[in-house]
């Protein structure tokens, strides 16, 4: 198992996240490390860019409470209390490629939380216009992939990925996702 930092750890502690009720309505909120330890409904958005060559745009997880820290990943938010889950998709597109415009997000699948895995996932996704790519102060933080490449990585090397790329890779991310251009 991928540990945490302490810092990490520390720093989300006290951010608060909504826990959803059994209809999947914000219920409450409280701090993430206690809604992991207790395995309450909470919602995560995930959101899926494309480079202008249809590749899906990967990148290095941080240290989280999520864990899996160091495995390829979509970009992840997880909605602030009050925020849209399409709002925490900007939000995620403006940190990762801070001098451009965000674009309009295409919905491609919203999957209910249950008990075995109480996250509900919002997945998104568009396409960037040539010459235009995520930024990050790391080296080999992006990895881009096609469609094939994709589902090698996951067949012969699954631990490499994490659990949220699993889950939409094994929903057919590429066959749902059209892409979504800045020029239409």
């Amino acid at each position: 198992m991928v540990k945490t930092s302490p810092q990490v750890r520390d720093a989300l502690a006290f951010e608060r996240i909504e826990v959803l009720d059994a209809r999947e309505r914000p219920l409450m909120h409280m701090p993430l490390a206690g809604i992991l330890k207790q395995k309450l409904p909470f919602r995560l958005v995930i959101l899926a860019l494309y480079d202008a060559e249809a590749r899906l745009i990967l990148c290095k997880r941080p240290p989280t409470p999520l864990g899996f820290s160091g495995t390829w990943d979509l970009f992840i938010a997880i909605p602030l209390p009050g925020e849209a889950r399409e709002d925490a998709a900007l939000r995620t597109f403006a940190s990762a490629i801070p001098r451009w415009e965000p674009p309009a997000l295409k919905l491609i699948q919203t999957t209910a939380a249950t008990p075995e895995l109480p996250i509900q996932h919002t997945l998104f996704h568009a396409t960037l216009p040539t010459g235009v790519h995520p930024e990050s102060q790391e080296r080999n933080a992006f990895l881009y992939v096609d469609a094939d490449e994709l589902a090698g990585l996951a067949t012969s090397v699954p631990e490499l990925l994490s659990p949220t790329l699993l889950w939409a890779a094994s929903r057919g991310l590429y066959q749902k996702a059209l892409p979504v251009r800045f020029d239409e």
